[in-house]
């Protein structure tokens, strides 16, 4: 089992020359379109662009992560050494949190599933 976070200071001003908010993670920049979902593009295959009005700057990433490998045939200890067969599985559960910004703090979460098939060579 293992877990791990990565976080991302606030560092945000605005331009005195332009008057625009700069920086990462300014509570200026918009955020307001990142739950809306944008059409694909042509035939449906290409992925749509992100929505115009969202930032949505990482403040931190945390995951967790747990598996297991188990050793289906192990032909090392055979009198002629046929190689060897494993299987292992993981789960990892990821959050992404965004700094806030005008139109809210947009975040994800995602739970993936890894398997592994493998046979070693003698």
């Amino acid at each position: 089992m293992n877990g791990g976070a990565e976080y991302a200071k606030r560092t945000a001003d605005v331009d005195p020359v332009t008057l625009k908010p700069v920086g990462y993670g300014s509570p200026l920049f918009a955020n307001s379109s990142c739950y809306a979902e944008t059409l694909p593009g042509s035939g449906g295959f290409s992925p749509g662009s992100l929505g115009s009005k969202c930032t949505a700057d990482t403040r931190v990433l945390v995951e967790g992560t747990s598996g297991f490998w188990y050793r289906l045939y192990d032909g090392s200890k055979d009198r002629i050494n046929r190689g060897r067969v494993q299987f292992g599985a993981q789960y990892s559960y990821v959050t992404r949190n965004a700094w806030s910004g005008v139109g809210g703090e947009p975040h994800g979460i995602d739970g993936m599933v890894f398997t592994s098939f493998r046979y070693y060579l003698p």
